[in-house]
C-alpha cells in the first residue's frame, strides 16, 4: 500500500504531541509495516528539518520546488519578502496560490492509494483519495475546546475512516 501523509503546515519542532504522534505512526509503519510506502507531504522549505528528526525513516519527501525556492529567495530579503506578502494578500494573488496548492495536492495523490492527515492540518485539501484521519485518543470529543469543533469538522470533511492510538477505557 501506499500512503500519502499530509503534513503541510507542521513544522519540526513547533507541534509538540501531535508532530511527536505523526513521527511514532511513521516510525511504527517503518519498523512494522515495511511493505507500506510512505509519501510526506511537507511545507515548502522544512525537508532538511524533516529528514533530520525523521533520520533513517523511510519516506519519500513531496515538497513543493517552486514555492521552497520563493521561500528561500524571500528569506535573503526583507523587501522582497514585504512584496510577497502583499501579493498573497491580493485577491489575484490568493487565488494563484490556492490553484497552485490544489494542483500540487493533486499531483501528490497520484503516487498513492490513501492520504493521512491529522485534525492541526484541516480542512481535507485531498478529495480523490480516501482520508485516514488519526486522532490521539477519544477523549477529544468531550473536551469543551475541542470535542464541538471536532464533531462539525469530522461532520463537514471527507473523512473515510478515524482511528485512535489510545480508545476510551470503557471501549
Amino acid at each position: 500500500m501506499k500512503v500519502l501523509v499530509y503534513m503541510v503546515g507542521l513544522t519540526p519542532g513547533m507541534h509538540g504531541g501531535v508532530e511527536n504522534f505523526i513521527y511514532s505512526l511513521i516510525r511504527g509503519f517503518n519498523r512494522s509495516c515495511p511493505e507500506i510506502k510512505l509519501f510526506l507531504q511537507i511545507s515548502p522549505g522544512t525537508a532538511s528539518a524533516f529528514k533530520e528528526v525523521l533520520r533513517g525513516a523511510n519516506v519519500t519527501y513531496l515538497e513543493d520546488e517552486l514555492l521552497a525556492k520563493v521561500e528561500r529567495c524571500l528569506s535573503k530579503s526583507k523587501t522582497l519578502s514585504f512584496v510577497w506578502r502583499v501579493f498573497c494578500d491580493s485577491s489575484m494573488g490568493s487565488r494563484l496560490l490556492r490553484i497552485r496548492e490544489r494542483k500540487w495536492n493533486d499531483y501528490c495523490q497520484t503516487f498513492v492509494e490513501v492520504v493521512l492527515t491529522t485534525t492541526i492540518c484541516l480542512p481535507v485539501r485531498h478529495h480523490h483519495k480516501p482520508v485516514v484521519m488519526p486522532i490521539h485518543d477519544l477523549r477529544w470529543f468531550e473536551r469543551p475546546e475541542t470535542g464541538r469543533r471536532l464533531q462539525t469538522l469530522l461532520r463537514s470533511e471527507p473523512v473515510a475512516a478515524v482511528v485512535t492510538a489510545w480508545p476510551e477505557q470503557g471501549l
